[in-house]
């Protein structure tokens, strides 16, 4: 989502229209996209083939588009609103051609290069490493061609996370700071900013910041003391149901790699008055590993020296210290454990 606003610019009328010869004959079109005020859903209804849907918007924005469809396999495809006139045509909508403005034209562009290299943004499958690493090539190299496109906006917002910045900021960095001045102040654009600092000190390659802090019970214990292994180390809190849902792959890795030479360092973000609660979740989730806190919640020391801004959140740090890994979550971390500890 854009978030920036543009001073002095009015809204733009715009037309949707399209013709998709799949689609149910009064079958719901439902178009979902952010007129530059808030989000708004808008919907009518095939006739022929055919539907057509107007409106006014503030700035282009990556937009969905939704058809009901003969089959019961209804299908919805992204692509960037503008004003004048958009057209779609095709068999179903997931296939169909768009065609409109200059951002759906560069949107369009980015959509080929990453087909390309292998990668379809709306497939399920998961997609090799390989793959994956071409499709971010190609991504920061859009970005450096269209530096004032609401399509890089939108891109560098859907690549920023803590884990993409953490390894890539030298990359990164020299992308972002050509980038729109204006979006750059923006909420998000200052967002990937702290991201791009964060990982000067906290990225890939980095050393990880030691700290001493007190086990469940109230024995100190020191990061530094693991060195030789490596170590996830792992902020959560027994209130904080994604990372509830992420444990069972901390579990899965912790359980498969235990015995070579790899350990789990989980840090709570509980507060004092919570302390039997992250007792117990460890317990639940059956958590076997060093569990630290200080019972200060979202002023925990560790989380700080970190720049912990949401959980879960972890750092996967190589015997000699080092972070090779940020933001390991899902099936990211135990593809890392196995490239480095087959």
């Amino acid at each position: 989502m854009l978030t920036f606003s543009i001073a002095a610019t009015a809204q733009e009328s715009f037309e949707l229209k399209g013709t998709v010869t799949e689609a149910k004959e009064n079958g719901m079109v439902m178009l979902s996209y952010n007129d530059g005020t808030r989000f708004r859903y808008d919907t009518t209804r095939v006739r022929n083939h055919s539907f057509s849907l107007t409106g006014k918007i503030l700035q282009p924005g990556r937009s969905m588009l939704y058809i009901e469809h003969i089959t019961k396999q209804d299908e919805a495809q992204y692509f960037f609103l503008t004003g004048g006139t958009t057209s779609v045509k095709g068999k179903r909508v997931g296939s169909s051609e768009i065609e409109g403005g200059k951002a759906q034209s560069e949107y369009n562009l980015l959509l080929d290069q990453w087909k390309n290299v292998g990668w379809e943004p709306l497939s399920t499958s998961e997609k090799s490493k390989s793959v994956k690493m071409k499709k971010d090539s190609v991504s920061l190299a859009f970005l450096k061609s269209y530096p004032s496109s609401p399509v890089s906006f939108w891109l560098m917002e859907d690549l920023a996370t803590a884990s993409f910045i953490g390894e890539n900021r030298e990359k990164v960095a020299p992308v972002y700071e050509k980038m729109d001045s204006e979006w750059r102040a923006s909420k998000n654009g200052k967002k990937i900013a702290g991201l791009l600092e964060t990982a000067k000190k906290l990225g890939v390659g980095m050393p990880a910041i030691d700290f001493t802090m007190n086990d469940t019970l109230g024995k100190p214990v020191r990061l530094a003391d693991f060195r030789g292994k490596y170590v996830l180390l792992d902020f959560w809190a027994s209130w904080c149901v994604p990372c509830r849902g992420e444990n069972p792959n901390v579990v899965k890795a912790w359980q498969k790699y235990k015995d070579r030479n790899f350990t789990v360092i989980g840090v709570s973000l509980d507060k004092e008055s919570d302390k039997q609660k992250w007792i117990n979740a460890i317990h639940m989730d059956d958590l076997t590993w060093t569990h630290l806190s200080d019972l200060k919640g979202w002023d925990n020391a560790a989380a700080r020296a970190y720049e912990v801004r949401s959980i879960p959140m972890n750092y996967l740090i190589d015997p000699q210290g080092k972070i090779i890994g940020v933001a390991l979550r899902g099936n990211a971390l135990g593809e890392k454990l196995e490239e480095i500890l087959q």
